[in-house]
């Protein structure tokens, strides 16, 4: 949102200012989370590790059942 000012519009900018720097101190002294800027680096390190674990052990099951590996279906970690 972008505020416009009038002929002596300097008033509004100011407002603006002082009720953005309100809600940030506010906003500093409350008890609230911010969950949008965590950290989701260990959660897709995780997702990963369990579909490689997953595929590997699909890999095995179908080795004891009889069938021949792949190598254009083997998993590689790096």
């Amino acid at each position: 949102m972008r505020l416009w000012p009038k002929k002596n519009g300097s008033e509004i900018w100011q407002e603006f200012i002082t009720e953005n720097q309100r809600l940030k101190e506010q906003l500093k002294h409350s008890n609230y989370i911010d969950h949008t800027t965590r950290d989701l680096t260990n959660i897709l390190e995780t997702q990963l590790e369990t579909n490689i674990k997953r595929e590997l052990v699909n890999e095995s099951n179908f080795k004891q059942a009889g069938g021949k590996s792949l190598e254009s279906n083997a998993v590689t970690q790096s």
